[in-house]
């Protein structure tokens, strides 16, 4: 099928990715049917080792808004910020920064505040942008405190506690070199990119409460 094959071109997406995008856009089609198209085509790239099997379950909130993630990465010699809704996996905030600083940290929040809304809760890990090694109050603390935000720590040594971002910043390694802007990247992740775990609604369907999304 011609869409098959044009979908996978432009996205590099998988076979169960394109069949529920397909899905979603009325055009209902299996899987495999996809896998053996793209199969046929030469479009197909068999993994070079077999996935992991992940043993942990997935949780997350009921509704958007009731928890943030938010983390760094480095990228290159500049470090990307990035706010993210647990429930519909919504990119609330996300910029490239020279430095890697609570205050930036800090002005992202403003940002995503003034043009969202405000989260009940935050979680993130213990980086300096976050966490006072001194024991006392951090700059990003006293800022949700004063916005009325619950600050929550993930636990030390348990990576899956902040699983959602981190694979959000594993979809940005894999896919953000097809967008000349950052800006860009987060418009099509929120906009147009189907989320397997959101039954290929996209992050932003779901934010903004168009499609319902029950917890698997």
């Amino acid at each position: 099928m011609d869409e098959i094959k044009a979908v996978r071109m432009k996205t590099g997406w998988c076979p169960h990715k394109i069949a529920g995008y397909l899905r979603v856009q009325g055009r209902p089609v299996g899987h495999m049917t996809v896998y053996r198209t793209l199969q046929a085509s030469g479009l197909n790239h068999p993994l070079s080792k077999l996935r992991i099997k992940r043993t942990y379950r997935r949780w997350e909130r009921i509704r958007s808004n009731s928890l943030w993630q938010c983390d760094l990465k480095l990228v290159g010699p500049r470090w990307l910020i990035t706010i993210l809704d647990d429930h519909s996996r919504f990119v609330t905030g996300s910029e490239i920064y020279q430095d890697g600083t609570a205050d930036n940290v800090i002005s992202l929040f403003d940002q995503a505040i003034n043009e969202y809304s405000k989260p009940r809760e935050v979680l993130t890990d213990h980086g300096s942008q976050f966490w006072s090694v001194r024991k006392g109050e951090s700059s990003f603390d006293m800022y949700c405190e004063q916005h009325g935000i619950k600050h929550i720590l993930g636990g030390i040594g348990k990576p899956t506690t902040q699983g959602k971002i981190e694979r959000w910043f594993r979809t940005y390694d894999l896919e953000h070199g097809r967008f000349d802007l950052h800006r860009k990247f987060i418009e099509y992740y929120n906009y147009e990119r189907p989320h397997m775990a959101l039954n290929y609604s996209t992050p932003a369907e779901v934010y903004f409460g168009s499609v319902p999304h029950v917890l698997g």
